[in-house]
Order: structure tokens, then C-alpha cells, then sequence
């Protein structure tokens, strides 16, 4: 791996972490890092050695559902953290076999698309982005669950990464893991309905 690749991997790697510990403590303040480690994944996508084009397309996205983000959570509580404010939601049963389900569908569809190209490995790119843009969008509007679609992302994305040459990225998304489940059992304290 060229220097400049691994500095890249670990300046993402770092804002990426920053972002999902503030974002678990309901910091506005979250949504600039999670937006800067985004493109400087997408950028480390584009040009790495074994390039995953999907993820730079979805690392884009993040950053605008970053910035859609940023905006709403800031309307509802300025730049401090207010519990008060931030009302966690979640969805029915029925909506989750709908997203997932569509989720499948669409994969499948770009897997086909991307079989076409010099993908590492289209159907685990496909996958991954589909549900990621789907769980970023799901965090963006305080959907509680969102937290336990990325426990299952990120442990395809850790695999994915490290078949692929990206093993900073790897390396964070064991830790986006972890802090999945940290921020589950957090947000799930501000949910308002006992479960």
C-alpha cells in the first residue's frame, strides 16, 4: 500500500470513529466528521488498487444524507445536545420486510450492472451499499433500528474490506460495530415506548 493510501485509510478511519461516538451521544456536531470521512473513503475507493466503485457512489451519498442530516438534526436542536429534543422513532415490522425485501431487489439489480466492470466483488458491493444508503438515510431520521442493520452491514463491509486490500477500513468497521451496539442500547433508552 502507497503511503499516501494509508495516510487516506487512516484519516478516514479517524474522522469515521469520531463521527459515530458523537453521533451515538446526539451531537450535531457528528455529521461535518461522518461527511469528511465519507469522501475520503470514496476518493480511497476510486483509486485503491482493488477498486470497489459502489462504495465510492454510496461514500458520495452518505455525504449528501450527511448533509441532509446535519440540517435536520440541526433544526430540531441547534449544536449542543438536548435529549428533550431528539425523539428517537421506530418502524413497523410490516415497513422493515418492505425496505429489506426492495433492499434485495435493487442489489441484485446493480449486481448485474456490476458484473459488467472490473469490480472486486460485485454482489458483496452491491449488498452493502444498498442497505447502507438505507441505514444512513434511517439514522438521518432518528429510526432506532438503524443501529442494528449496520451491526450486519458493517460485519459484511469488515469482510469485504479486508478481501480487498482495505484493511484501515476493515480495522473500523469492527469498531463501527461495536459502537452499533453502543449506540442501539443508547438511543434505545430515548425511545418512548417500553419494549
Amino acid at each position: 500500500m502507497a503511503p499516501m493510501d494509508e495516510f487516506l485509510q487512516i484519516a478516514g478511519t479517524v474522522l469515521g470513529v469520531a463521527y459515530v461516538v458523537m453521533l451515538i451521544d446526539r451531537r450535531v456536531l457528528a455529521w461535518p466528521f461522518g461527511i469528511a470521512s465519507c469522501l475520503i473513503m470514496a476518493y480511497s475507493f476510486w483509486v485503491g488498487d482493488s477498486p470497489l466503485y459502489l462504495e465510492t457512489v454510496s461514500n458520495v451519498v452518505y455525504a449528501v444524507v450527511g448533509l441532509y442530516g446535519w440540517n435536520y438534526w440541526h433544526r430540531q436542536k441547534g449544536l449542543g445536545r438536548s435529549s428533550s429534543s431528539f425523539i428517537v422513532k421506530e418502524w413497523h415490522w410490516s415497513v422493515h420486510l418492505v425496505v429489506v425485501l426492495g433492499g434485495i431487489g435493487l442489489s441484485f439489480a446493480i449486481f448485474l450492472a456490476l458484473r459488467q466492470t472490473n469490480d472486486a466483488r460485485p454482489l458483496a458491493d452491491s449488498l452493502s451499499t444498498v442497505f447502507a444508503l438505507l441505514a444512513t438515510w434511517m439514522q438521518a431520521r432518528k429510526v432506532l433500528s438503524n443501529w442494528l442493520y449496520w451491526i450486519i452491514i458493517d460485519l459484511g463491509l469488515a469482510v469485504l474490506y479486508a478481501q480487498t486490500g482495505y484493511g484501515w477500513y476493515a480495522g473500523l468497521m469492527v469498531v463501527y460495530v461495536a459502537l452499533a451496539i453502543w449506540g442501539y442500547l443508547v438511543w434505545r433508552k430515548s425511545y418512548p415506548h417500553p419494549f
